[in-house]
This record gives C-alpha cells, sequence and structure tokens, in this order.
C-alpha cells in the first residue's frame, strides 16, 4: 500500500468503526456546558453515626444512590433523559406498571415516562408511602447525595447528617425542596422535592388559629423523594 493511500485509510477507519457501530453513549446532562461527566454532589458529614449508616447500606442486597446528575444501582449508572429498556438494562425488568408509571417494588422506585419522547422523565422513591399494596415501607438506606436516608429518619436527621442546611432548602406546606444547580439540561435544573408535612409554629388568635412560622425542630418523616428536571416548582 503506497503512502498517501495508507494515510488516507488510516484517516477513514476509525470514521468506519464510528458509523457501523456507534458511539458510546454519554449521559443526557450537559453540566455548566463544560463536560458530559454526570456531576456527583456528595454532602455527607464525617460523623460516627453517618459512618455506621454508611456501613450498613454497604452491606445491603440493593443499594440506590442519587447524587448530582447520577443514579446508581449497585454501582451501575442510569439517568433522568434514560429509555425504559436502559433503566431496566439496570435495574432488571420492572414488575408493576400502573399505567402511568413503572416499578420496581423491591426497590421502593417508580419511573414515568415523557408523553412525547417516552423518556424517563421523573422518578419517585418511596419511603413511608404504600403504592396500591405493591410497594410497602422497609428500613433500608438509599444514600441521596451521599447521605444515608431511612424511613425510622425524620427530614431534620437528614440535614444534620449532611452539609445542607435549612438555607438551602425550599420549603412549602407539603415538600421541602432545593436544586442541584451543576446538573443542567435544556435550561431546566435537576430538582430533588421531599415530599413530607412540613411543620409551622401555631399563632392563638382567638377562636382560630394561625399559621405562624417554620419549625425546624419538628420536622416529620419523608414519603418519598422525586425527582425532576424543571423550572417551575411544584407544591
Amino acid at each position: 500500500m503506497s503512502g498517501p493511500i495508507r494515510n488516507l485509510f488510516l484517516f477513514l477507519f476509525p470514521l468506519l468503526l464510528t458509523s457501523c457501530f456507534g458511539q458510546q453513549k454519554q449521559p443526557t446532562e450537559v453540566i455548566d456546558g463544560e463536560s458530559e461527566k454526570p456531576y456527583k454532589e456528595l454532602k455527607a458529614k464525617d460523623t460516627p453515626e453517618v459512618r455506621e449508616r454508611l456501613a450498613a447500606f454497604n452491606a445491603q442486597e440493593h443499594r440506590l444512590e442519587f447524587s448530582g446528575c447520577e443514579m446508581r444501582y449497585n454501582g451501575k449508572s442510569f439517568f433522568l433523559g434514560d429509555t425504559l429498556e436502559e433503566v431496566e438494562a439496570v435495574l432488571g425488568k420492572h414488575d408493576y406498571n400502573r399505567g402511568i408509571g413503572f416499578s420496581w417494588s423491591h426497590l421502593n422506585l417508580e419511573v414515568f415516562l415523557d408523553d412525547d419522547t417516552k423518556i424517563v422523565s421523573t422518578i419517585y422513591l418511596y419511603l413511608h408511602r404504600v403504592l396500591e399494596n405493591v410497594m410497602t415501607p422497609n428500613d433500608k438506606y438509599k444514600l441521596i447525595s451521599g447521605v444515608p436516608l431511612n424511613q425510622k429518619m425524620v427530614f431534620k436527621d437528614f440535614l444534620e447528617s449532611s452539609n445542607y442546611t435549612f438555607n438551602d432548602i425550599r420549603f412549602s406546606k407539603y415538600n421541602y425542596n432545593f436544586e442541584v444547580k451543576k446538573c443542567n439540561k435544556g435550561g431546566e435544573k435537576l430538582k430533588l422535592y421531599f415530599r413530607s408535612s412540613v411543620p409551622y409554629k401555631v399563632k392563638d388568635a382567638g377562636h382560630i388559629q394561625l399559621r405562624g412560622e417554620f419549625d425546624p425542630q419538628s420536622t416529620n418523616p419523608v414519603d418519598l423523594i422525586v425527582f425532576r428536571y424543571q423550572n417551575e416548582d411544584i407544591d
């Protein structure tokens, strides 16, 4: 093979391989326009109690982690924006379909698909709430931004095990929420909603009682956590 022909072959060969076999799948997230690697947000404090919970998590048969833009099950990654088939390649076949969501009862996990694109747009992680007698609460830990959380803990326990503070959290009557600022998809931020009854102090106004200021010392258990990309908050 002559020099010019050989050089042309070496130039074209990688392109032919890419065309024939495709490129390796990249995460759908774009992180601040700088990198396609999934951003990991790890916020756990290094305390004896947190270390004990992490050890219990690592000993579990089923280990779910939600860290920044990346979700992991037993060390394998999946993402919002994946297809159902791509999620099932990591989690296994779903075992319940209630028409609007696909569930893995042993993981207390449900995913919802976008009506138009049929990709995963929302993930529910159930902690206390029971889903149609299919999912029942269990005491297994999940990692949220590296912080162990299970059904026995209230929201304040989660915060005190993390480097988050109430200043990082927005809240309404029914949930706490925060966004992972470095996870950006189509201009929308990744938001986490902790569904929980948010406590407020009560002001006595004669014959009626009015809702007063937020009471950070009296938080309640987390029913479920919602993961989705969006601009507007939900109640």
